[in-house]
């Protein structure tokens, strides 16, 4: 089932603490918090997911690549990613209406 991972927001209120950095490569337990979403998915079976990506997402794309364990992985950019919230990142990362899993 395709899944989508919403990670393209700026975090703002953490900002303190990422020092620029994307919420979802901020560390817990020595893994980015992305990473501990994608174990728990591909524990799961999930096979292919699409995470969209706005703010300083290229240090995502860096982090996680085009794979990640066996799950296939793609990325769509939401550039209004600082003027609108996380379901226009859905809205994107959408191409055809379908069932999905959404992590937030």
């Amino acid at each position: 089932m395709k899944t989508i991972v919403l990670a393209a927001g700026m975090g703002s209120r953490l900002q303190k603490i990422l020092n620029g950095n994307p919420k979802p490569l901020f560390n817990l337990d020595n893994k980015s918090l992305i990473e501990h979403s994608l174990e728990a998915l591909a524990a799961n079976g999930i096979d292919d997911v699409c995470i969209a990506i706005g703010f300083e997402g290229e240090k995502i794309k860096d982090k996680i690549g085009s794979r990640f364990k066996k799950m296939k992985i793609d990325y769509c950019h939401n550039e209004q990613y600082a003027h609108t919230g996380s379901m226009h990142s859905l809205y994107k990362a959408l191409k055809t209406p379908q069932d999905c899993i959404v992590l937030d």
